[in-house]
């Protein structure tokens, strides 16, 4: 100011310009750090936000796997119900990625079992995969036969253990009286 020989009145004009200069850049200064931190906050809440969606579809793909990959085997088991099958096989059931001969993952995933089984007269839990696992139960009638159909003797639970044998022709009397003769006494 001296250096320029300015008055009094001009040096106080520019000391107040500069100063309401230095006063909007700082206010400059904290709306962009409002502004960053506004942008910060929005990020971590999309990230939360697809976090949980991814979660949400990693369930809903699981949950789709099990309970197909049970429904399919107990389908081809001849299940009475298989939507009783995925009731009582669920809660042992995981989803696994498999791998291939060199041990690195393929991107396909399997559905694997935990299932108790006797082993030369031990018992041991298997992971098996659902078509093993129901195969297993529906070689144990004793335990399982209420499930399956290839299980039920025809009828009203009358007929002989051994279960009818061969086809009839049923446009023959004769033929159908000796069926019935021989295999429902």
């Amino acid at each position: 100011v001296d250096t320029l020989k300015l008055s009094v009145a001009e040096a106080d004009r520019i000391k107040g310009t500069v100063d309401a200069l230095r006063k909007e850049l700082l206010t400059k200064e904290e709306l962009a750090k409002q502004e960053a931190e506004n942008l910060k906050k929005k990020a971590s809440d999309e990230k939360l936000l697809l976090e949980n969606e991814g979660k949400s579809w990693r369930n809903r793909f699981t949950e789709a796997e099990i309970s197909r990959g049970i429904m399919d085997a107990a389908i081809a088991n001849e299940s009475f119900d298989p939507s009783q099958m995925v009731s009582l096989l669920r809660n042992s059931a995981k989803l696994v990625e498999s791998v291939d001969q060199e041990g690195k993952p393929t991107g396909r995933f399997d559905v694997k079992l935990s299932f108790s089984d006797e082993v030369n007269n031990k018992t041991v839990e298997l992971e098996l995969s659902p078509a093993d696992v129901i195969k297993r139960m529906k070689d144990k009638p004793a335990k399982f036969g209420n499930l399956f159909k290839s299980n039920v003797r025809p009828g009203l639970g009358n007929a002989p253990a051994g279960g009818a044998s061969g086809p009839v022709n049923l446009k023959d009397l004769t033929a159908y009286r000796e069926w019935r003769k021989t295999n429902l006494g």
